[in-house]
C-alpha cells in the first residue's frame, strides 16, 4: 500500500475552479494505478487550546482537467486536535481534495489518502483486482471477480485511453458487464449487456467505437 497527501497544514479555505490549484506540492495525486478502494484521514491541529472545524471535498478526474466530486463533504471538529477517517470506491487515475472551510485559531488541515487493503497482486500493468463488489473498470489491466453473488460491472466511457481488460470469472455467480451511457460492447455482434459465466475470461478492448470483446 501506498500513502498520498493531498494537501498538508492549510490553514486557509481554497476551491476547485477549473482546474486544481494545490496550496502544497502535495497535491493532486499524479496519475495512479492504485486498488478500487481509498481510505482517507482528514485532520486538523492548533498549538492553542480552541474550537477547531474544517471541511474538505475529494475530487476525482481521469483526465486531470475535469474535476467530479467523490462522494459528500466531510468535517471534523474538536478542541486543539481532533481526526476521522473515511473511505470511497472508484477507479480514478487522479485524485485532489480542496478545503472549503477551516475555523479555530491557528487552524491547520491536512489530508491523507492511502490504498485501501487487499486489492492489489503484483503492481503497475500486471498488478490484479479481486473483487465481489460492484464496480467500474478504471486504472488496472486485470480484473478477478471472485464473488459467490451475481453483481454487475461497468465498463468506462470510450474513447478515455482506458484499457485493454482481462476479466475472469473466478467465482460461483454470474457477473454481468454493462456500458457507460449509449456505448455498446461487440462480441459478434452489438450488445449492451454482456455475462460472463464462472471459469470463463475474455478481453476487453477499446476500438474508438465498441468494447470490443474478445
Amino acid at each position: 500500500m501506498a500513502t498520498y497527501i493531498l494537501f498538508r497544514n492549510v490553514g486557509t479555505p481554497f476551491f476547485k475552479t477549473e482546474t486544481i490549484i494545490p496550496p502544497t506540492p502535495d497535491g493532486p495525486v499524479p496519475p495512479l494505478v492504485i486498488g478500487p478502494q481509498q481510505t482517507f484521514q482528514f485532520t486538523v491541529n492548533s498549538p492553542n487550546s480552541v474550537a477547531l472545524s474544517a471541511t474538505t471535498q475529494v475530487v476525482v478526474s481521469n483526465d486531470g482537467i475535469n474535476w467530479a466530486t467523490n462522494g459528500s463533504p466531510v468535517t471534523v471538529t474538536g478542541t486543539k486536535s481532533a481526526t476521522t477517517g473515511f473511505s470511497s470506491v472508484g477507479n480514478w487515475k487522479y485524485f485532489a481534495a480542496y478545503l472549503t472551510a477551516i475555523s479555530g485559531l491557528g487552524a491547520l488541515a491536512t489530508l491523507i489518502m492511502d490504498e485501501g487493503p487487499g486489492n492489489v497482486q503484483g503492481g503497475g500493468g500486471g498488478a490484479i483486482i479481486n473483487s465481489s463488489a460492484a464496480l467500474t473498470l478504471g486504472a488496472f489491466g486485470n480484473y478477478s471477480f471472485v464473488g459467490t453473488v451475481p453483481v454487475t460491472w461497468t465498463a468506462p466511457q470510450i474513447g478515455l485511453g482506458l484499457g485493454p481488460y482481462t476479466v475472469k470469472n473466478r467465482g460461483s455467480a454470474v457477473l454481468t458487464l454493462v456500458p457507460t451511457g449509449a456505448n455498446q460492447f461487440y462480441y459478434s455482434s452489438p450488445v449492451s449487456t454482456f455475462y460472463i459465466f464462472p471459469g470463463s475470461s475474455f478481453t476487453i478492448l477499446d476500438d474508438g467505437t465498441y468494447w470490443s470483446i474478445e
